[in-house]
């Protein structure tokens, strides 16, 4: 936001006042700005975030959700496959065991399990 009587140099604040320009910091190669993700892994970060998605719309807890998913999960080709693989593995063992409730469920009482005691003989 410019305003039509401050110099061209000089740029405003959301608030109206000149925002302060960034220093570099030495630590950081020029033209690269600090990730982000180092702040997400600290501990501090976590604790004061809580209350924070505590007090946010639902769109907002959403939206935070979202973003917390993709730089966990799909940032990275590396965690990418990964997610993909064990997503696979997981949803391949919890379809198997469903299915067999529902066919059991289904089948109750006609099964040999359930019905082998009616013609199986006890041998001394």
């Amino acid at each position: 936001m410019k305003s039509a009587s401050a110099p061209e140099s000089e740029v405003l604040s959301p608030c109206g006042g000149a925002a302060r320009r960034r220093t570099p910091n030495p630590m950081v190669p020029r033209g690269r700005t600090p990730s982000p993700r180092v702040h997400r892994r600290h501990y501090k970060f976590l604790v004061q975030a809580a209350p924070a998605l505590a007090r946010a719309s639902p769109e907002e807890a959403v939206m935070a959700l979202r973003s917390r998913l993709y730089s966990v999960f799909f940032r990275r080709t590396s965690t990418f496959a990964l997610t993909i693989v064990l997503g696979a593995l997981v949803f391949e063992r919890a379809f198997d065991q469903g299915a067999d409730a529902f066919y059991e469920r289904l089948n109750h009482g006609k099964l040999w399990k359930h019905i082998k005691h009616k013609y199986e003989t006890q041998e001394e």
